[in-house]
């Protein structure tokens, strides 16, 4: 009966550590890609909880801006970016990028966003590359 008692009570164990696991997310790059026609003007992004603010300035029609860092942990907190579209006036947008659910721990992810000729965005993270 014990020998039973001490199995359930380490599978129950093993089970609530599995339940709590908060695999940690780790980014060191934040990549803007304009995938549209139109120049975006003044794109900012602020993630508000931790005061962490990345600017672009202007990126010109299929072209990209990257800010590259050192590691650092994503919390999973809203980002808000301010852009304009267009020739349009200034709009905020607020998005918070899913972890993949796969990914390989050791090598940083970089977070990807894609703005479509529409003016919508795509937001994910992809696997750095090692050189």
């Amino acid at each position: 009966m014990t020998k039973y008692f001490y199995t359930f009570f380490a599978a129950l164990l093993v089970s609530g550590r599995a339940m709590a696991y908060q695999p940690n997310y780790i980014f060191n790059e934040i990549l803007v890609v304009n995938n549209s026609n139109e120049t975006i003007r003044n794109v900012t992004l602020r993630d508000e909880k931790s005061g962490q603010v990345y600017e672009c300035g202007d990126i010109a029609p299929l072209g990209i801006c990257s800010n590259r860092f050192g590691k650092r942990r994503y919390a999973q907190n809203p980002i808000q970016i301010e852009w304009a579209f267009g020739g349009n006036t200034s709009r905020v947008d607020e998005f918070v990028i899913q972890p993949p659910a796969y990914h390989v721990v050791s090598i940083s992810m970089i977070a990807v966003l894609e703005i479509s000729e529409q003016g919508t965005i795509e937001a994910y993270f992809d696997q750095d590359t090692p050189i």
